[in-house]
């Protein structure tokens, strides 16, 4: 008897930790014909199991909704071992939230919470990949992230353009008169001279000027890794390679004042990291945003943007090394909690770079890049 009881509450305690720590709660909507199968109490049972089906089947759809293109393109290639071993992905049937048996048009209906394992999905998706079946050393890839904050606003004066119009007219107007008895005619000429003054603004635009922020290399490294590591890639640091270090101060001084590098630049540590026979390399920004307050809690609130993170592929052509971006992530926005500014700041890099390395990662299955 106390033997069965530990064992039960094992079981609730390794369930629990599912739902906790790896689950994603979404609802899902079934409804059952249940026509062939009248009267509805004679098969109560069958029926509510096949409608909870349709309600689980449901709730693993709205979740899929949810993917990028590029996440959703990847997981229908193994959408059926998904459903053939479901109970591996997802928790569902227990949770009946709310049921309807419509005895006149013969349907049931169940609504149902479903607990989907999303890590184990995302596992399941690279595992797919022909990158992770690679029985060879793993290809590798080097990050090179700039964190920056704004350091000013720079507004040129903005352009006023004038103009002055004259216009000049005549005006002649004749008139008779008898002059000893003769008549005369006589003209008279009037000039008027109308001046308009208007013109236009050219309003100039406003120029970032960034201040970089170093100590945050090791946060990016370790959130882009899980990512990178479990899609069949190694990462390689960007300090590990001499050549690219070296460019370090052009690369800052770049991103202090453009969200693009120059092409000479780009060519330079594409160069350097080909001479290391590396194939892939990502670069980007963490950009910082204004300071908040929690007002629940007090903490410091940081809101951290990922741009222009795009992933490049290097290949050799006729002696000279080109260049491709193969994968890019347009921006995304997290924001952060902590003690400090610098905590706050940490843990939003960490949520945002997590969540882009994911999305460069499916972006590379799904284009079986190797």
């Amino acid at each position: 008897m106390k033997k069965g009881f530990i064992l039960l509450m094992l079981s609730l305690f390794f369930s629990m930790k599912f739902v906790s720590l790896n689950a994603l709660e979404q609802t899902g909507l079934g409804v059952y014909d249940y026509t062939a199968l009248a009267p509805f109490e004679d098969n109560k049972h069958i029926i509510i199991k096949r409608t909870t089906a349709i309600a689980c089947d449901n709730a693993l759809k709205k979740y899929v909704d949810t993917f990028d293109s590029a996440k959703k393109t990847n997981f229908k290639k193994i959408e059926e071992q998904i459903k053939k071993n479901i109970s591996k992905y997802m928790q569902c049937g227990d949770n009946i939230v709310d049921q309807n048996a419509d005895i006149v048009e013969k349907k049931f209906s169940i609504a149902v919470k479903a607990n989907i394992d999303e890590k184990a999905i995302d596992e399941a998706i690279i595992q797919s990949s022909s990158v992770a079946k690679k029985t060879d050393d793993a290809s590798e890839i080097m990050i090179y992230f700039v964190v920056r904050a704004q350091d000013k606003i720079i507004k040129k004066k903005d352009r006023v353009i004038n103009v002055k119009k004259t216009k000049k007219s005549s005006d002649t107007s004749a008139s008779e008169a008898e002059n000893e008895g003769e008549l005369e005619l006589s003209e008279t000429t009037t000039d008027t001279v109308v001046t308009e003054e208007g013109g236009s603004v050219i309003e100039s635009s406003e120029k970032i000027v960034w201040k970089i922020q170093d100590g945050y290399e090791d946060a990016i490294s370790s959130s882009f890794e899980d990512s990178i590591v479990e899609a069949g890639y190694e990462l390689i640091p960007s300090f590990d390679i001499d050549a690219v270090s070296e460019l370090q101060d052009a690369i800052k001084s770049a991103y202090s004042e453009n969200d693009q590098l120059p092409s000479k630049l780009r060519k330079k540590i594409s160069q350097a990291v080909a001479e290391e026979e590396i194939p892939f390399y990502i670069m980007g920004t963490f950009d910082i945003g204004k300071k908040e307050t929690d007002s629940a809690t007090g903490l410091v609130v940081a809101n951290v943007t990922m741009n222009a993170a795009r992933i490049y592929e290097l290949k050799e052509r006729k002696g000279k090394i080109r260049t491709k971006t193969k994968a890019s992530v347009a921006s995304i926005q997290r924001k952060g909690k902590g003690s400090t500014e610098k905590e706050a700041i940490t843990n939003a890099i960490v949520l945002a770079a997590k969540a882009g390395a994911g999305k460069l990662m499916q972006k590379m299955i799904k284009k079986d890049i190797q």
